[in-house]
């Protein structure tokens, strides 16, 4: 089991915890299988992990004789981190980005696969997958076209392999599938963006793929049109985790949907847009995330989403 497995499964239990005094700790082992409160080696790593938690201010830690004697107790933060999880977990959207790309990246590494089977042992925000999971995800694959096998019964497919499109897909978006159907979407061309930043963006060595040209006199939705785009564009190479990306993928969508009416919600695109920028600047340190960060915020304060500084 990861470390980070480890941290949400506790922080899942810990949520949970009711004793009846409110004030009281959760000891450790009982969360514990019995092998793991007799393994040494086990006991520094959740001790790695009880530290790291409380560092996060995730939790407040009690000691005790010994390692039977550790004790937590969640904070505030924490659930808050467990709730915002949790939300995640039944968001049918978020999983299925995520198992797509799961099951993109797998197929890659385990060519032909003769079946998916090992990833119910995979898992979402701390959950395991279902077959729900990987059928519907296979069989969306499968009809995009990036996997491809033996069909032995309705919604059944063995020996697994990634058509060329699906080795791209991992290869030149990283395995997320959602990027590599927008960017094939997007066309083949070059993005060009006029006003305070001049000529084509090329991120690590990959050239933007949409013909987009802003003035300043273009209609505010039409500016935010392009930084949408743009930091779509953007994603596949920006350092992120994919939780991260689907929720940025998901604001995004959001925002492109409400810009394509005729009377946009101000508050609803203000809002999105505030999450996007402010995940980008949270995990993705580099100065394309600065650029984009910038950018975004200078475009917002002319579009009247942001007060002027």
């Amino acid at each position: 089991m990861s470390t980070d497995l480890m941290r949400v499964q506790l922080l899942d239990w810990l949520y949970d915890f009711r004793p009846d005094n409110p004030a009281e700790s959760a000891t450790i082992v009982d969360f514990l299988d019995p092998d793991v409160r007799t393994d040494e080696h086990q006991h520094l790593i959740w001790r790695g992990v009880l530290q790291d938690l409380e560092a996060s201010g995730l939790i407040l830690n009690a000691s005790g004789g010994g390692f039977d004697g550790l004790a937590a107790m969640i904070t505030a933060s924490g659930r808050q981190d467990v709730e915002a999880r949790r939300i995640r977990r039944v968001d049918r959207a978020q999983r299925n980005m995520a198992v797509r790309n799961a099951v993109v990246r797998y197929v890659y590494g385990n060519s032909p696969a003769s079946d998916l089977e090992p990833m119910l042992n995979h898992y979402f925000e701390g959950e395991r997958l279902t077959r729900r999971d990987l059928d519907d995800a296979l069989r969306y694959l499968r009809d995009k076209g990036l996997v491809c096998g033996v069909d032995v019964a309705e919604a059944i497919l063995i020996n697994i392999e990634l058509t060329d499109r699906g080795v791209d897909c991992v290869e030149h978006f990283g395995g997320s599938v959602s990027d590599f159907l927008s960017r094939e979407r997007s066309g083949g061309t070059q993005i060009n963006i006029h006003g305070d930043n001049y000529g084509p963006m090329a991120w690590d060595s990959q050239q933007i793929t949409q013909t987009v040209t802003t003035t300043s006199t273009g209609r505010a939705g039409d500016e935010l049109a392009v930084l949408v785009q743009a930091i779509r564009e953007a994603l596949p190479v920006l350092d992120m985790e994919d939780a991260d990306r689907a929720k940025v993928v998901m604001q995004l969508q959001a925002v492109d949907e409400e810009l394509e009416g005729d009377e946009p919600n101000q508050g609803l695109v203000g809002g999105m847009l505030k999450r996007t920028v402010a995940t980008i600047g949270n995990v993705a340190d580099s100065s394309l995330a600065l650029l984009l960060t910038a950018w975004a915020k200078d475009l917002m304060q002319r579009a009247h989403l942001l007060p002027s500084s």
